[in-house]
């Protein structure tokens, strides 16, 4: 289940962003939540709260293609 947050961006636009799933909601309807965004584009926003599981992911994903770029340089250095 995801979360839904509407927010004011600067420009007096209203906008909604969307959280990941969860099993179980991480906030109640009413609460208020953080959202980041940026300020030259107001729609690319994200929830305050999944900014270190986003980090995390990101990481991770760098470090995977990292060792498969390794991998495959050694795989061509090795095939001559």
């Amino acid at each position: 289940m995801g979360v839904i947050c509407a927010y004011s961006a600067s420009t007096g636009e209203e906008l909604t962003v969307r959280s990941s799933k969860y099993s179980t909601p991480p906030v109640e309807i009413g609460d208020p939540v953080e959202v980041i965004y940026r300020s030259d584009n107001p729609k690319r926003s994200m929830l305050a709260f999944e900014v270190k599981s986003r980090v995390g992911f990101d990481v991770a994903r760098s470090s995977v293609m990292g060792a498969l770029w390794a991998g495959a340089v050694a795989g061509l250095f090795l095939t001559f």
